[in-house]
């Protein structure tokens, strides 16, 4: 049996976004251990990427021709570019510099479940949801992103080290912008959803910004001037301004 998994990135942001008023969430939101991983294997590769091309070098030996061939799985992944890709990866790991560890957004996972409760029952796949919403306004749904923003889409894998390296080896795309916007530094704050997909069996939502800030919860005194608030501050990187090549990835700055 082989099968094709698809994996869609996408970096998008407008010049001067107006940020929506936060909503007030629902209950706590807690990440499952699937996309705590997917946080992990983020900070992981970022910080340190120069050990994280071992992992890939050890996936490298279950290429045959453009087939990968997991051992005890009877599934084929057929790939675009086949072993040059991971090679292509690994150099890229070997000369990374490190990058800081992502700080984890309740608001901006909750963005990503919206994208992943729309699409995984349609079998639909792509960044706008049914109701026409972009990946930014689903997250100033929970809150209000700030600077940059970006979203890489994975369909198919179904462990965190998968989710991340395929985005990473980033099979097919000429600019490799999956693998971008894992390492640009710029992008500080994450965010994670996965799910069920009606044709890929499992879908991976994951949206970094370079600041964000949560929606006030329930019950939360609204900020005047004899009470302020004190929000949720992350630290921000750089002004981006890196135009995306081919439709993939389109990169903004307020």
């Amino acid at each position: 049996m082989m099968r094709t998994m698809l994996a869609i990135a996408a970096c998008l942001a407008t010049a001067s976004p107006a940020l929506s008023q936060s909503t007030v969430p629902r209950e706590s939101r807690v990440l499952s251990p699937f996309e705590q991983g997917i946080v992990e294997e983020h900070n992981l590769v970022r910080t340190n990427p120069l050990a994280y091309a071992a992992h890939l070098r050890e996936f490298r030996g279950f290429f045959d021709g453009n087939l990968i061939r997991i051992p005890g799985s009877a599934t084929a992944i057929l790939t675009r570019e086949g072993v040059s890709a991971v090679d292509e990866a690994i150099d890229f790991l070997t000369a990374a510099e490190p990058a800081p560890a992502l700080e984890e957004s309740e608001g901006m996972s909750r963005g990503a479940t919206d994208h992943v409760e729309d699409q995984g029952p349609s079998g639909d796949t792509g960044h706008d949801g049914s109701d026409g919403s972009t990946p930014g306004e689903r997250m100033d749904r929970h809150g209000s992103w700030n600077m940059i923003f970006a979203k890489n889409l994975a369909y198919g894998p179904q462990t965190a080290r998968d989710v991340v390296m395929g985005l990473i080896i980033d099979d097919g795309v000429p600019d490799r912008g999956h693998r971008r916007n894992i390492f640009d530094p710029r992008l500080l704050v994450i965010g994670v959803a996965c799910g069920p997909h009606e044709i890929y069996r499992s879908m991976c939502v994951i949206d970094y910004a370079g600041e964000f800030t949560e929606a006030l919860p329930l019950g939360a005194i609204v900020a005047t001037p004899s009470q302020p608030v004190v929000s949720r501050s992350v630290t921000t990187g750089p002004a981006a301004e890196s135009p995306g090549r081919n439709g993939h990835s389109a990169i903004g700055e307020m």
